[in-house]
């Protein structure tokens, strides 16, 4: 999840948290005896629902469908697998076969490859699509001094074109991202 989604998420959460707060003390007395005995909703909103009986409901069972159909595809893309499976690597043009491998073995090379840099800690790569070549996310741990424009250099430079020699295809890489990490490495004596 990126950063513009958990604002959102934080801000919807306080939101939520807030009214849930404001309906347990009002309807606790806390804010007084008669706050806790008036109905939350003035007598101006009231008739306004009563009038509009015929189409207010289905209405806003609609906007409350919707409003559910988005959440859901939202929490889906928060969670999407990376695409797994196969990439094959010839076309079977010539009627001989064709050669597969998996994209988690494609994903694990690459990573391994970015890990070799100076200042890279860790790295991950996902195969996140192959329509009609591959696109990668790519992850890497760095030490505080390494330098990230280096790295990306060499990512796009030296780490995507091996793995498009090896796939025979090309492949792009959706985004790199990277964490600093501190300098000290932790040894168990």
């Amino acid at each position: 999840m990126d950063r513009a989604n958990r604002v959102a998420l934080g801000l919807v959460g306080l939101l939520a948290a807030a009214m849930g707060v404001y309906g347990l003390v009002r309807g606790s007395g806390a804010t007084g005896s008669r706050a806790a005995e008036d109905p939350l909703l003035t007598q101006g909103v009231r008739d306004l629902v009563a009038r509009s009986e015929g189409w207010l409901w289905p209405v806003a069972s609609l906007v409350c469908l919707a409003l559910g159909f988005i959440g859901a595809r939202w929490l889906l893309a928060q969670v999407r697998a990376p695409a797994g499976g196969e990439l094959t690597l010839a076309d079977g043009r010539d009627s001989t076969g064709r050669t597969r491998v998996r994209a988690a073995g494609a994903s694990a090379a690459l990573a391994s490859d970015i890990e070799s840099y100076p200042g890279v800690r860790s790295a991950t790569a996902y195969i996140v699509s192959d329509d009609p070549c591959p696109s990668l996310e790519v992850h890497a741990s760095l030490d505080r001094d390494a330098d990230p424009v280096e790295v990306r250099r060499k990512i796009e430079e030296h780490a995507l074109p091996r793995l498009a020699h090896a796939l025979e295809r090309d492949v792009t890489a959706r985004s790199i991202r990277f964490r600093l990490t501190s300098t000290t490495r932790r040894t168990v004596a």
